[in-house]
Formats: structure tokens, C-alpha cells, sequence
């Protein structure tokens, strides 16, 4: 009988264990993960316009898909996109109008979960 109730009290305390364990892994396994795809839209008044999706998690750009790049006056003659960091992605266009070639760029970064589109 005193055995019984040395191996009963052994498992409630593994229960006890268990449950703690659970609540401990619960806790700990919340993480705040941000995704999104954002659609990112520039057009610079009679010369070029330009787009491209951008899929993020937290801080980090993970994916950039559907780029398109169209010169309104002259023509986009090369276009690439480049990931200098995570947390970047730069869209690198040349333009040709006439005999004039133009460089443009344009840039995507992530900070704070927030989206930054800027051009040059």
C-alpha cells in the first residue's frame, strides 16, 4: 500500500512536470512573425514607370517576383535587380532616349516592418 502511494504521488508530479513543460514551451514558442507582399509601383512623370512584388518576413525581404519596367518617352533597353542585403532590393534600369542613355534605379528596404521605396 505505501508503495502505491509513493508510485501515485510520482505521477501526479510527472503530470505536474508535464504540464509545466507545456505551459514553458507555449510561452517560449510565441514569435511575432510579420509577412507580407507588397506591391511596389513607381512612375516618374513622362519618362519611366516601374513595379515589382516583394514578399518580407520581419525585417527581410525573401522573394522579389513580377518585375516589369516600361520607358514612357524612349525605351527600357536593360533592366536587373540586385539584393545587396536582406533587407534591400534594388530594381537597375538603362534608358535610352535617342542617343541619351539614363541609369535609373529603384530601391526597396525594409526597416522596422515598415516599406521604403526611394529612386535615383
Amino acid at each position: 500500500m505505501f508503495i502505491a502511494i509513493i508510485l501515485e504521488g510520482m505521477n501526479q508530479i510527472k503530470k505536474l512536470m508535464m504540464a509545466m513543460t507545456i505551459v514553458i514551451l507555449t510561452l517560449c514558442a510565441t514569435v511575432r512573425i510579420h509577412a507580407a507582399t507588397y506591391r511596389v509601383s513607381h512612375v516618374s512623370a513622362l519618362s519611366w514607370e516601374a513595379r515589382y512584388d516583394v514578399t518580407t518576413r520581419g525585417n527581410q525581404i525573401t522573394d522579389v517576383s513580377h518585375v516589369k519596367a516600361k520607358g514612357i518617352v524612349g525605351s527600357i533597353v536593360k533592366k536587373s535587380l540586385s539584393q545587396p542585403t536582406r533587407n534591400k532590393v534594388t530594381l537597375h534600369m538603362t534608358r535610352k532616349v535617342g542617343s541619351v542613355i539614363y541609369q535609373t534605379q529603384l530601391k526597396t528596404k525594409v526597416t522596422n516592418h515598415r516599406i521604403h521605396v526611394t529612386t535615383s
